[in-house]
């Protein structure tokens, strides 16, 4: 008589979510890949992250972060040495992920790529293909040659052409952040998912109300102001409307109060100390950084229109409607697919200052029934378009 069969163990699906950055500390792109491991748990996938960060003192590794195993695979040894070792040891960059990958068991099912490219793209590829591993691509920018560190002819701007030209190509899949990247991709055969900015939504707090009594109009602004994003037309146009003598408040997180005396609106007028209605805090944890951006009525967005504004999405524009602040903006990447003026944001009609002043006389002019309007399609936006659990059907259908 033979013995009875057991029946046989089920396996989730594994999923290694990889790349050169910082958990739970790194900014939009570590939001990128949690929000996109949200929408795969979703999914029926079990997710591991791979970080290229060193190991975090007082913490395991591996440690759990947000129900996520996060491993340090300690790729980023180079940060603060001189720039001829640092381009040296970038090169090599993704040897200790691939040793990793090759460690685990079960392997995974599918590998996702967040940044990284050729350096990890090089050791990442001819394994997956080898082993019949999916690898995809997490498409998030495309920035002009002379904005990569170390210009048009350094070793980022090749790594990183070589990557988006010819390795997404060969993996032929990618998780796209915006319009502009998924038709880049599908019209040369590369199956994708457009996956915008995403996050847990419905569990991120709101606020309903407590404009009363404020008399002023606050703003924030969190990030760190340069080329990409620009604080000056909003400062210009605030001068230029009269609005510097308390009916406006700009809250400012990331920035030092030096940086902020730096912006030449500021510096032309020869200001030795921020001016009453400018507030600097530096740079906060994310979650305090998002709570500025919650209390404020309008949350600033301003990028000229160029390719990187063009190819990637801010995922400050997403983070403020989660919390239910509108912007002010102006149009660049999908923005003008879910803002709509004087509903959900107030929308400059570009950077100079007359468009800007133009939304700011908008934004200050609204009654109290109109900011809670406005804060509440904000948040609807959010729930209907920047919930990770929209996204979890076009990720598991992508990696299949």
């Amino acid at each position: 008589m033979s013995a009875p069969s057991s029946a046989p163990s089920f396996r989730p699906r594994r999923v290694a979510y990889v790349g050169p950055i910082s958990i739970p500390d790194g900014g939009a792109a570590c939001q990128r890949m949690l929000g996109n491991a949200l929408s795969l748990k979703q999914a029926g996938w079990e997710v591991l992250l791979g970080s290229g960060q060193m190991p975090i003192k007082e913490r395991s590794n591996p440690f759990d972060h947000l129900g996520f195993p996060v491993y340090s695979l300690s790729e980023r040894r180079h940060e603060g040495l001189p720039s001829i070792v640092k381009h040296m040891l970038y090169l090599n960059m993704g040897a200790k992920t691939l040793a990793w990958l090759k460690s685990l068991d079960p392997k995974p099912d599918a590998v996702i790529l967040y940044s990284g490219y050729s350096a990890y793209f090089s050791k990442l590829y001819p394994w997956c293909r080898r082993e019949n591993i999916p690898l995809a691509f997490d498409a998030v920018e495309w920035y002009e040659p002379s904005s990569m560190p170390g210009g048009a002819y350094g070793p980022y701007r090749w790594s990183f052409e070589l990557a988006m030209r010819s390795y997404c190509l060969k993996a032929g899949r990618v998780i796209a952040i915006s319009r502009w990247l998924d038709d880049w991709y599908s019209e040369k055969g590369v199956k994708t998912a457009r996956v915008p900015p995403t996050h847990d939504v419905l569990a991120n707090p709101w606020r309903q109300g407590g404009e009363e009594g404020r008399g002023k109009t606050i703003f924030a602004y969190a990030g760190s102001p340069g080329k990409k994003d620009l604080l000056d037309p909003f400062v210009e146009a605030v001068y230029h409307e009269n609005l510097d003598r308390g009916q406006v408040e700009l809250r400012l997180v990331g920035p030092t109060v030096k940086e902020v005396l730096a912006l030449p609106a500021l510096a032309q007028r020869g200001l030795t100390s921020l001016p009453s209605w400018v507030k600097a805090t530096g740079r906060l944890p994310q979650v305090e950084a998002l709570d500025v951006v919650r209390q404020a009525d309008f949350s600033i967005l301003l990028r000229p229109i160029m390719r990187y504004s063009t190819a990637g999405f801010p995922t400050k524009s997403t983070e403020s409607l989660a919390v239910g602040t509108p912007l002010l903006a102006n149009l660049t990447s999908d923005l003008g697919t879910f803002l709509e003026d004087g509903i959900n944001s107030c929308v400059a009609g570009g950077i100079e200052v007359d468009h800007v002043a133009a939304a700011l006389k908008a934004a200050v002019s609204q009654s109290l029934e109109e900011r809670k309007s406005m804060r509440a399609a904000a948040r609807r936006t959010a729930e209907s378009l920047f919930d990770y659990r929209h996204y979890a059907e076009a990720l598991d259908r992508l990696l299949s």
